[in-house]
């Protein structure tokens, strides 16, 4: 599920082997916003301990930052400020790697407006 209105924080909810994302970018307008991420298991634990990275660029752009580490927090929380330099389509996705797990990737598309 993603919900998106222009200029607000973005929420996507995301799932994949095992693992769901709940994942916020705000405020989605072109500066500097910050990108959030609560990690769980399929029971509901917050998922500790894991590497999460992510990479952020421009739809449209050969835009490559690479994929860059997010600092952990508390309750298998995630996060780290990105710069949304320009309007347009954005593609947010992350990896998450875990000890002894096969490493997880979620996508999601995001629209940046102007301030």
């Amino acid at each position: 599920m993603i919900a998106l209105v222009a200029g607000a924080a973005l929420h996507a909810a995301l799932a994949s082997g095992g693992v769901h994302a709940d994942l916020r970018l705000g405020p989605a307008l072109v500066g500097t916003a910050l990108l959030r991420v609560t990690l769980r298991d399929d029971a509901g634990h917050p998922v500790r301990g894991a590497r999460v990275s992510a990479h952020v660029d421009m739809a449209s752009m050969d835009m490559d930052p690479g994929y860059k580490p997010l600092t952990a927090g508390p309750n298998g929380t995630y996060g780290k400020r990105v710069e949304l330099t320009m309007p347009g389509h954005w593609h947010v996705q992350l990896r998450v790697e875990r000890p002894g797990e096969k490493s997880q990737t979620f996508d999601t598309p995001v629209f940046i407006d102007l301030p």
